[in-house]
């Protein structure tokens, strides 16, 4: 009887063992992954004014490459879809999910992800905005002050103190704050995710707002370098960690625009 019940003891031992092992690999095989798109063209964006808080529908020029975008994520299933409440998000993902003919689905909007808000430079010249700023971050040369940019060479996180700083109304967000609210909204798209047993998710947010969320999270010189329209930032999240795959990737776009133009 001894015996019997030790071997009992034994097999169920090796069970629980088997069983815990087989939570902990599930657990450690956990992983997500964000596609965070910039938004399409908009007509702030063609008269080159501020657009932060502020929000200017797509032109035609942004419709069409938002509508490249969808056709290059079509091999993509997507789980979730999220945006702020800005309208030229909302509308950049309906475009893409109209191209990739998907009719049955649901926009969540976090706040979270908004473009940067400028304060009292919102809706006036991009031209004043850095006139103002530069000297702050060490740029007596406009010229220089975008070759740098252009080739992440100047850093967001002063970039945007410095705005913040010389805001005539003293409203605009500084860095600390963009990067609290983008992450928070990273960590619940994450965190919805595991809860909700997603893998892909597709996410429409802005330029700056988007530097700032990744400024962190890796060490790649691309993150300082301004994103293009309809642009794609990859993020990877496994085992309580984010890796940045991708930075800036027009390859979706320019796949997209290759199936279409050879239709």
């Amino acid at each position: 009887m001894m015996k019997i019940t030790k071997l009992l003891i034994v097999g169920l031992l090796a069970i629980t063992t088997a069983l815990v092992g087989c939570s902990t690999q599930s657990k450690h095989d956990d992983s997500v992954t964000i596609y965070f798109a910039r938004h399409g063209k908009t007509l702030f964006n063609s008269f080159d004014l501020v657009q932060g808080w502020a929000d200017t529908p797509l032109t035609e020029q942004g419709i069409e490459v938002a509508r490249y975008l969808g056709e290059g994520l079509k091999d993509i299933k997507f789980d979730a879809y999220y945006t702020s409440d800005a309208g030229r998000q909302r509308q950049t993902m309906q475009v893409i999910l109209a191209q990739m003919g998907i009719k049955d689905y649901k926009i969540n909007e976090l706040q979270g992800l908004r473009e940067v808000f400028y304060g009292g430079f919102e809706g006036g010249p991009n031209a004043k905005i850095v006139a103002d700023s530069m000297k702050l971050v060490g740029y007596k040369s406009v010229d220089n002050y975008f070759k740098d940019y252009k080739n992440g060479k100047l850093a967001i996180e002063p970039m945007v103190d410095a705005i913040a700083k010389v805001d005539p109304k003293q409203l605009a967000e500084t860095y600390r704050q963009v990067k609290s609210r983008t992450q928070d909204a990273l960590n619940t798209i994450v965190q919805n995710a595991l809860k909700n047993g997603d893998k892909n998710i597709l996410a429409i947010s802005s330029g700056m707002s988007m530097q700032v969320m990744i400024s962190d999270l890796t060490d790649d010189i691309a993150k300082n370098k301004p994103l293009s329209n309809a642009t794609i930032i990859k993020i990877t999240y496994k085992n309580g960690q984010y890796h940045v795959d991708e930075i800036g990737s027009m390859d979706y776009v320019n796949k997209g625009k290759s199936t279409l133009n050879n239709q």
